[in-house]
């Protein structure tokens, strides 16, 4: 992920003295054109998840019947399951990819 904003002058700092600063216009279109090729990117990235076996740590329920976890390299994973899941690892295929989390079963 990445954290990406406009430029702002501060008070009080140097950058508040700046005179040669990008067009409001320039800087809302170059900040939409990263932003969409991050997007881009997480989508690439995700896709490549697909049909994988992680092992996962299951730590939050979810009221939708869904147990949350993060897998050994830190992806947040979903399974349908309940209570039982949580502080457990488990083995999990990715079955549906998202932007930022996976949907997983259970294998083991």
């Amino acid at each position: 992920q990445i954290f990406s904003f406009k430029y702002s002058p501060r008070p009080e700092t140097e950058a508040e003295k700046f005179i040669n600063v990008v067009d409001p216009s320039v800087a809302s279109e170059r900040l939409t054109n990263l932003q969409q090729l991050q997007d881009e990117n997480l989508d690439e990235i995700s896709q490549k998840h697909l049909g994988s076996i992680y092992e996962v740590y299951f730590e939050e329920l979810r009221p939708d019947g869904h147990v949350v976890g993060r897998s050994d390299n830190n992806m947040i994973v979903k399974v349908k399951g309940s209570e039982e899941l949580l502080g457990q690892f488990r083995q999990v295929e990715i079955i549906k990819t998202f932007r930022l989390t996976q949907e997983g079963k259970v294998i083991a």
